[in-house]
């Protein structure tokens, strides 16, 4: 665990705390407002005893500005200065009366970017899935992604082993109807049953979200899959192993999520809707067909073959 995280009091006695507070990220709670000008409620460190740190509470009248860069000042209101951020460990308040408001001006690190969270330790899970069917018709007729063949010639069967192997790169998208109003992040994965036609074709799924990035969240994976067989190939055949597959091709499919949030001991589950679109392929399955090079006579099917490796 490092810089980063928000942490809450009871986190004080992990050691990335102590380093990590006050400089990378501070709680500050809005007590009330009026125009610019905010009654906050926050914690700053003070050098204690055997120069141990021990963080305190402190509620200031701040007056706030709006910079170009989307971040803000904060001047306390009692003595018309400036809060400033840690810009190099080992600078601490030195004992609960001093004002942690110092600067005249405007300086390096005087500047916040404003996060919304609470004070309170946040969770959120995805504990239930509901998807409804495509929008768009996912295609009936699975494609050959991957083949192999041997031609023999002679006039005895051989024995021959055959290979298919097939890789790609999948993207899972997730579009929910709302933000969830925290920067938090959330995954599901699951299988879902699609009707492709009169057949029930089951997939793996995964649902995400990312709140630093609103209401749309991407994961993208690789999978692969092999399969290998022995077979006796006749004499004067041609023998194949096809490796075959359907496709979604980012047809949206609509879904009901269960999101549970847990906000320090309080628990609350309610429904999030949204949209699901992937490309990727899925219902992979082995063909092993011949062909007679004599009379041309076959049992392979007729396919489309795409994604040859």
């Amino acid at each position: 665990m490092g810089c980063g995280w928000i942490f809450t009091e009871g986190d004080f006695d992990n050691p990335d705390y102590k380093q990590c507070y006050k400089r990378d990220y501070s709680q500050m709670e809005v007590l009330s407002q009026n125009g610019n000008q905010f009654r906050i409620k926050y914690q700053v460190l003070i050098t204690h005893l055997f120069d141990e740190l021990i963080p305190y509470e402190v509620t200031k009248d701040f007056e706030s500005a709006v910079w170009e860069d989307g971040s803000i000042s904060l001047k306390c209101v009692g003595n018309g200065r400036y809060l400033h951020g840690i810009d190099n460990i080992g600078e601490y308040v030195n004992n609960y009366h001093d004002d942690p408001c110092t600067e005249d001006g405007i300086c390096p690190t005087c500047k916040f970017h404003v996060e919304m969270g609470t004070l309170q330790n946040v969770q959120i899970e995805i504990v239930g899935l509901e998807f409804g069917q495509p929008e768009d018709g996912i295609p009936p007729i699975p494609d050959i992604v991957a083949s192999d063949e041997v031609i023999n010639r002679s006039d005895d069967p051989i024995e021959t082993t055959l290979i298919v192997k097939y890789e790609e790169t999948t993207s899972e998208t997730t579009t929910w109807e709302h933000a969830w109003g925290i920067e938090l992040s959330a995954s599901y994965s699951s299988e879902v049953n699609f009707i492709v036609e009169t057949t029930t074709i089951t997939m793996g799924v995964t649902l995400s979200y990312n709140g630093k990035y609103g209401t749309s969240s991407t994961v993208q994976d690789k999978q692969t899959i092999e399969k290998r067989q022995t077979y006796q190939c006749p004499a004067h055949h041609k023998c194949s192993l096809n490796l075959i597959a359907n496709h979604l091709d980012n047809q949206k499919v609509p879904y009901t999520a269960t999101v549970r949030k847990i906000v320090g001991s309080a628990v609350t589950e309610y429904e999030e809707k949204g949209i699901w679109m992937g490309v990727k392929s899925f219902n992979f399955l082995s063909e092993y067909c011949t062909t007679d090079l004599d009379t041309n006579e076959t049992n392979c099917r007729d396919r489309k073959q795409v994604r040859i490796d």
